[in-house]
């Protein structure tokens, strides 16, 4: 299988190129600066790096063309041009999956948003807006624009509860009215690799935590 990744230098996007090689599979990742990524990314002859911008429709459509499935793990900062990157980047990634009609695509999000956000406590809603509202409102206008732009493709949203680095342990829970809980970087990507031949969770948005 031959992945499309975007966001692939951030932690979570690590651990997905790193297990996805381990696997066996194929890896494209579009990348602001292949120096920098090649010191966090394995060296690997599976390994394709393109630098370049998330917000460059070319670009993307290197990366995307010629692929079996996109894994879109992007991520903006607190505040600056890049809070809104996961909305605008994925706006052209929709072109592009359409125009190559690359049908399987997972993307990252989070808890506390949609209606994940029904599940957690109001003190974990509160502080997690007060800390990551812009961002969180972000990942909103992301996720709608999947629904709205691809209804017929095989997509998969997951959003995780607070990210740590703990490593892989293979053991996890994902669904629905889960709550908020840790999940180590290393765990989603697991899931998310395990996901891209599955219809479990087709056109759904699961959480997943400890």
């Amino acid at each position: 299988m031959k992945l499309a990744i975007l966001g692939g230098t951030g932690r979570t996007g690590v651990e997905v190129i790193k297990q996805a090689l381990e696997k066996g599979l194929t890896v494209t990742a579009l990348v602001r600066d292949i120096e920098k990524a090649k010191e966090k990314l394995p060296s690997s002859p599976e390994l394709t790096l393109v630098q370049g911008d998330a917000l460059e429709q070319s670009k993307v459509d290197q990366v995307v063309q010629g692929h079996d499935a996109v894994i879109v793990s992007l991520g903006g900062g607190l505040r600056g041009p890049d809070v809104e990157i996961c909305s605008k980047a994925q706006k052209l990634i929709n072109h592009s999956v359409k125009k190559y009609n690359v049908r399987r695509m997972i993307v990252v999000s989070s808890i506390g948003v949609g209606d994940s956000w029904n599940s957690v406590s109001w003190i974990t809603g509160f502080l997690l807006w007060l800390v990551l509202g812009r961002p969180l409102a972000d990942k909103e206008i992301q996720e709608q624009q999947i629904r709205e732009d691809l209804p017929e493709f095989d997509w998969t949203i997951v959003r995780p509860g607070q990210l740590t680095d703990t490593g892989l342990t293979g053991t996890y829970r994902t669904g629905f009215d889960l709550g908020s809980n840790r999940i180590s970087r290393a765990d989603v990507a697991h899931f998310i690799l395990n996901q891209l031949e599955s219809d479990e969770f087709h056109r759904q948005a699961p959480s997943i935590i400890y």
